[in-house]
């Protein structure tokens, strides 16, 4: 008789509700139009985004799909702001929005 042991992934509530592993990334925002997605090595708890550009023009978008990313269904980061979501994901696209 198989254990059937739980596998990493969406399936997975303990998973979720441990404690979250640290990933820290700092890159140079893509350009408009041009998203770049950001894999987590495990299903995400929450996830924070801080836009450290001085100039509150030059924004950032946040989407979890590259059709939001590109279309409407995204969320803008201003600069100098930071946000923080209580998600539950394996990825995130990003990209530079302009100035």
């Amino acid at each position: 008789m198989g254990l059937d042991n739980a596998s990493s992934g969406y399936g997975n509530g303990i998973e979720f509700s441990t404690s979250a592993i640290p990933w820290v990334t700092s890159s140079t925002a893509p350009a408009a139009g041009s998203p770049v997605r950001f894999d987590f090595s495990k299903i995400s708890r929450y996830i924070t985004i801080s836009n450290r550009d001085a100039t509150a023009a030059n924004t950032l978008s946040i989407a979890f799909t590259r059709n939001g990313a590109t279309g409407s269904n995204k969320y803008i980061v201003k600069g100098g702001e930071v946000v923080s979501f209580e998600v539950r994901v394996k990825s995130v696209w990003i990209q530079g929005e302009g100035s």
